[in-house]
């Protein structure tokens, strides 16, 4: 909200800042001033009501009488000095706002008494709060105050917001009832001393002080809420396996008849009924209108969750000898599950999954004592503020979005129960739920853009048509990893908005209206898929929630949200009639290779047998999907306002999903599917191609099949979600209105870790052309997919989405097949705590000619690079530049890192183990060391077997257990921590080697004296040469080059916004990709890196200015002791001076001055690097115009860089690319490689074997 509880509470209590005499320009005290205009308000009102009930034709809104005798007299004695103010025109639009505060950037708008601020008056365009809303949205007002002189209401800029936010005071209850406490509140908020002065920043005002305060509350309770939850679940979990009652409970946990996660799910069930509860009866919402005022007062005072919540607080540790408390609670539960006990208090059941019956039948059967319960209440009660102390929870004012918290702190536990001594305890461990979904809640102002650009279109053409409301409520917006259901609420909540102004005609709907109209919205238009069963848990509580309409039954929603792998699975029927692949039966770990090859070769003969009479579709799928589909339409259609027909609705939806024709279809979609998640087994049973079409055309039974039911138990443990069935109505039509979502945030690296190499083999052939990429690509593929033709979808993705593989798989296939990227934003840091940077993008299904906006500019074109330039097709890696840069060692193990201390005392033991102790050099240490010199040793032994036994036949050179001392070390921290490993068998069983050596890299290098080196992961575009005989980790870059003219050409922009373009980002920072980066840069004519004996004056000029650009920065370095970092960064400061050189060097203030001229003068050097570059490509028409400039594609908090413009940056890599497309046209004439940029293998008896240091039987050449 605009203002929260809490910081109205802090206001009142004097607790902000801007409550002081002198704060609102007084000399005495201000408790004594709101006092004195209390009275002349008072007196006001009273003259005010005396002219308000005169008829007056000519006064027919009571305008003037609200203005002359209210509204500007009350406003004056806050301070306020309103003049009119004639009608201001903002982009063509005229805004007649009434008056202004003078001396402050306050607009004032005053209706009549007689005008409702939310429906249009007759012959208006809009409500009097609509215009005053959209004046701030687009002015550069940040606040104005509305009235009609019954109602105040604070307006702020709600340009990024989804749902109505203001702060209204009611005037007329404030001085009919006496109401002091809320006019001394009115006075101290809005007080004209609260408004930013004329040419002050309306940002820097008071008024958004106390605002910003409200969302850190927000995000406060967010964060407790989370801890809250936690602490009550093992507080309860605690009370119940204690309680002497509970020994049958006890039994059944010991003998796995009851399972931790169940009891996980029950107790989860617990904590989400009680925060409904407190929810809906702190708001009012728990009886319906009609219910008897005293039976609604029984209920609060001796049934609620409220009562329970308030007893709570003063329960004593010697109540733990009883459970009236757990037996109250049951009471409060069954008020709401069933019609008989409801209906004695005046109330309706709630129902639904969460308050059936069944749902919480077996904790009714278990007590929990007094104690115990209300410390887990008192969790859920109060948060300890680190400056005010104990905040209780205001859950009438919580925000839905909150139980996204609840989701995040969950999704990183699983349940465990331990009986070490005789008792059980229950605890929490750390679960693999957030690693496997990548899942985040997700802040508001990340969703705003999304439906903004997304669903917003689709709102305006459905209110341009007749049927309008119909037609909002036909549209089908789906969510496919919909944690706690953010997301979906935020576009329910905007399409609700539409169909209750349609409804009653008002601007701002009564709140009543609103919730019937988001009810239905939620019923009709929202679908949503997670794999998580408790993140579709807690989806389904924040609808109910945010739509609860008092004496309704809590809506059925089994039917669109829904749990399972929305990449899995069948979407559109037609892939029922395709065959199952061959790369099905390609062989993964685990796999016995012979019933792969078997199984492979007889799907492939099969699909070359002759073919008989082609399956019918419309006989084999196509009668029963109609036949699912009528019924699911039917479900959808049925009445569900009372629990009893809402049950009903639910007996059918499961009727529905329990036929034949739903169970024949999804078994056949499992059957097709299996074959990619089973293991190749002699006793697996997997159908190939024969027997997919005997059961397609109905030849050969389903039911009890073997295959079958070993197919379904697969889609079981991966969770298949075959959206043609599940989702059945929507994609009948032609698929889904709009897709927003936030994916999970997973690499391949992680995704093979988390859900298994058959997983990503799967994503990798469904999805081709797209190989092995981060998960969002294939998220973005379904989606996409799945839309109807001209919809869009709307995601938050990491900036890989935009980058590398990610992108070829993803956006570069959907652009392909016609889709548009009508919005992106490049890069902006999440809110609060996860440390990541993400990208914005909606992309349209079809041709699209309307605006689009990238980073928040209208542009003509978004590329797949989310940049403006016109696709040219990606680059190829050119065969000149192969083989000459790599990524250094991959260790895997700490144990095999030393500090310096403990190499020289291995060595000082044993000289011998010089032999296999290297100095390591890591990204930090290149970065941030101002020597560059590597702070740590490595154990290395290379590619050597272990020993003597496990060695080759007729090796001759060393093993590991040559060195016992470094051995040992290995095998006692490395072995155990490589032994756990999941992913690589290598790894298991090389557990003393390197994962990763890179045994062509140290070949490569061998003969140079030094290298060039580069921090993978970073910003700062700055390679430096190092020595060749060091170990370099996989966290820098090694090219293979050692003169300076290339080392000019590698520092130059040119290759540095080459490298950005054509690499992957994490964190907003840049992870250089020796692929993308390197190896299709197109090197100067003359200076391609297949050429000998480079004597040109272009050569020879860049030569000397590598070298004067090596010596000047490592003695710059030296001189101030920082790191290459810290250097850059002054490098790029605009307001480089001495005092920020000794800030950062900690140098004296000559030192620093000697410092500053250097710095300036290494951005002379950098600039004639760049010249010289684009001399030596022959581009002397380019104008490089170095200066500051913001780069875009950086983190919004740090763009700005001394380097080329923009314009010139778009020109150079347009002729890079160029470039680089001429080239492998070369290369491919030459024959050197294919169509692809891929090295044409050489005939198998001329190709020369390469062999490793270990079967040569020696050691590599350091």
């Amino acid at each position: 909200s605009l203002m929260g509880p809490e910081t109205l509470e802090k206001l009142a209590e004097e607790a902000l800042p801007g409550q002081r005499p002198g704060d609102f320009g007084l000399d005495g005290r201000v408790r004594e001033e709101i006092l004195e205009t209390w009275a002349s308000a008072r007196a006001q009102w009273e003259l005010f009501k005396g002219r308000r009930d005169r008829d007056d034709p000519k006064d027919k809104y009571g305008t003037s009488r609200t203005r002359q005798f209210w509204i500007q007299p009350l406003l004056a004695l806050l301070g306020y000095d309103l003049r009119n103010t004639p009608a201001v025109e903002i982009g063509g639009r005229s805004f007649a706002v009434s008056h202004r505060a003078a001396g402050r950037i306050c607009p004032v708008h005053i209706v009549g008494c007689f005008e409702s601020l939310d429906r249009k008056r007759e012959g208006s365009k809009s409500s009097p709060h609509s215009m005053t809303q959209e004046y701030v949205n687009l002015s550069e007002t940040l606040f104005a105050l509305l009235t009609n002189g019954l109602q105040l209401r604070l307006v702020r800029d709600s340009s990024r917001l989804i749902k109505l936010s203001y702060l209204e005071f009611n005037l007329e209850r404030i001085f009919e009832d006496e109401l002091f406490t809320d006019f001394a509140l009115l006075f101290r908020l809005l007080h004209s001393s609260r408004w930013a002065a004329e040419g002050e920043n309306p940002a820097e005002s008071l008024l958004e002080t106390y605002h910003q305060d409200s969302l850190e509350n927000g995000s406060r309770i967010r964060e407790k809420l989370s801890e809250a939850v936690v602490d009550a679940l093992e507080t309860w979990a605690e009370g119940l396996l204690i309680h002497p009652d509970n020994s049958d409970f006890r039994t059944a946990l010991r003998e796995g008849r009851t399972t931790p996660r169940q009891l996980y799910d029950l107790l989860l069930t617990l904590v989400y009924r009680i925060l409904f509860l407190l929810v809906i009866e702190e708001r009012g919402l728990t009886h319906p209108p009609e219910a008897p005022g005293d039976l609604q007062e029984i209920y609060r005072e001796y049934y609620s969750a409220s009562m329970l919540r308030a007893r709570c607080r003063s329960v004593w540790k010697e109540e733990e000898r009883f459970s009236d408390l757990w037996t109250t609670l049951l009471d409060c539960f069954s008020l709401h599950e069933d019609e008989e006990h409801a209906s004695a208090l005046g109330l309706r059941p709630l129902g639904g999954d969460l308050f059936s019956a069944e749902s919480f039948a077996p904790l009714r059967r278990l007590s929990m004592d007094n104690r115990r319960f209300s410390e887990g209440m008192n969790r859920l009660d109060a948060y300890r503020d680190e400056k005010l102390g104990v905040v209780r929870v205001n859950y009438a004012a919580l925000n839905v979005e909150e139980f996204g918290s609840v989701y995040e702190g969950l999704l990183d536990l699983a349940a465990a129960v331990d009986d070490p001594d005789g008792v059980l305890r229950f605890r929490f461990v750390r679960g693999d739920d957030r690693g496997r979904s990548g899942s985040h809640y997700t802040p508001e102002e990340l969703v705003r853009p999304l439906i903004e650009h997304a669903l917003e279109p689709l709102i305006r053409n459905a209110l341009e048509k007749p049927g309008a409301e119909e037609r909002l409520l036909d549209l089908k917006i789906c969510d496919d990893a919909c944690g706690s259901g953010h997301i979906l609420l935020n576009a329910a909540r905007r399409v609700a908005l539409e169909v209750a102004r349609l409804r009653t005609g008002a601007d701002n709907p009564d709140p009543a209206a609103y919730r019937l109209a988001l009810r239905d919205v939620i019923q009709r238009c929202i679908y949503g898929v997670d794999s998580n069963p408790q993140a579709v848990r807690l989806c389904k509580v924040a609808l109910w929630l945010e739509s609860h309409n008092p004496g309704k039954p809590l809506g059925f929603l089994d039917h669109r949200i829904k749990c399972g792998d929305s990449l899995v699975g069948v979407a559109k029927v037609s892939e029922l009639l395709d065959d199952i692949p061959d790369e099905a039966f390609d062989t993964r770990a685990g796999d016995d290779q012979e019933i792969c090859a078997e199984l492979r070769g007889r799907n492939a003969k099969e699909r070359l047998e002759p073919r008989q009479i082609g399956i019918d579709w419309q006989t084999s799928v196509g009668e029963s999907l109609q036949e699912v589909v009528r019924s699911l339409r039917a479900v959808a259609a049925m009445d569900a306002s009372t629990p009893e027909a809402a049950e009903r609705k639910k007996e059918a939806y499961l009727r529905a999903t329990d036929g034949e024709n739903w169970r024949r279809l999804r078994t056949l979609a499992d059957v097709k599917l299996a074959p990619f998640f089973l293991p190749k087994r002699p006793e697996t049973r997997v159908a190939t191609r024969s027997l997919y079409r005997a059961f397609l055309d109905g030849t050969e039974d389903l039911d009890g099949h073997p295959v079958a039911f070993d197919a379904s138990e697969a889609a079981k443990g991966r969770r298949f979600f075959h959206w043609f069935l599940e989702f059945a109505d929507a994609m009948m039509v032609g698929g889904f209105d709009c897709f927003l979502g936030n994916p999970p945030f997973l690499g391949d690296k992680k995704l093979r870790s988390s859900f298994g190499e058959r997983y990503l083999h799967y994503l990798t052939r469904y999805y081709a052309p797209a190989g092995a990429i981060d998960l969002v690509g294939y998220f973005v593929r379904r989606n996409y997919d799945l839309l109807k033709e001209k919809r869009s979808l709307g995601t938050l993705s990491t900036n890989s989405l935009a980058q590398g593989v990610t992108k070829k798989g993803s956006l570069d296939v959907i652009e392909k097949a016609g889709g548009a990227i009508v919005m992106a934003v490049r890069s902006r840091l999440w809110p609060g705590a996860a440390a990541v940077a993400v990208s914005q993008t909606v992309i349209h299904k079809g041709s699209w000619s309307g605006e689009r906006v990238l980073d928040g500019k209208p542009v003509e074109y978004i590329s797949t690079y989310f940049d403006v330039q016109k696709s040219q097709g990606a680059p190829y890696r050119l065969e000149a530049n192969a083989e000459k840069s790599f990524i250094g060692s991959y260790v895997l193990g700490m144990g095999f890192v030393l500090e310096p201390e403990e190499a020289a005392g291995l060595i000082g033991r044993n000289p011998k183990n010089r032999d296999v102790l290297f100095p390591y050099l890591n990204g930090e240490d290149l970065n941030s060391r101002s020597d560059q010199s590597p702070s740590r040793w490595v154990i290395n032994f290379k590619d050597w077997p272990l020993d003597r036994a496990s060695a080759p036949d007729g090796y001759r050179g060393p093993v590991a257990e040559d060195y016992p001392d470094c051995l040992e070390i290995l095998e006692r921290l490395v072995k155990p921590e490589r032994m756990q490993n999941t992913y690589s068998k290598s790894a298991r069983e090389n557990w003393w080697l390197f994962e990763r050596y890179r045994v062509e890299l140290y070949r490569t290098i061998a003969p140079l004296e030094r290298v060039m080196v580069h921090t993978r992961v970073t910003k700062t575009h700055a390679f430096s040469f190092l020595p060749r005989d060091l170990i370099y980790s996989e966290a820098t870059v090694v090219l293979a080059f050692n003169d300076f003219a290339l080392f000019s050409l590698v520092n130059s922009s040119f290759q540095e916004f080459w490298a950005w373009k054509n690499s992957s980002t994490m964190k907003g920072d840049r992870r250089y990709s020796v692929s993308g980066a390197f190896e299709t840069f197109p090197f100067p004519p003359g200076f391609e890196l297949s050429l000998q004996g480079k004597s040109s004056t272009s050569f020879r000029l860049l030569d000397e200015l590598g070298e004067r650009l090596h010596e000047g920065r490592r003695a710059l370095m030296t001189t101030l002791d920082i790191g290459l970092t810290s250097l850059y960064n002054l490098y790029h400061d605009p307001d480089l001076s001495d005092e920020s050189v000794v800030k950062t060097a900690k140098c004296s203030g000559e030192e620093a001055s000697r410092a500053r001229k250097e710095i300036e003068g290494l951005r002379d050097l950098h600039v004639r690097i760049d010249e010289a570059v684009r001399d030596a490509y022959g581009w002397s028409d380019i104008a490089l115009d170095h200066g500051f400039h913001e780069l875009e594609f950086l983190p919004e908090n740090d763009r700005v860089r001394y380097t080329v413009s923009h314009a010139t940056r778009g020109e150079i890599l347009k002729r890079l690319l160029e470039l680089n497309h001429q080239r492998h046209e070369e290369e491919f004439a030459a024959g050197l490689v294919d169509k692809d940029g891929k090295k044409i293998k050489k005939k198998a008896g001329m190709k020369k074997k390469r062999t490793s240091a270990a079967d040569q039987g020696q050691p590599l050449p350091f």
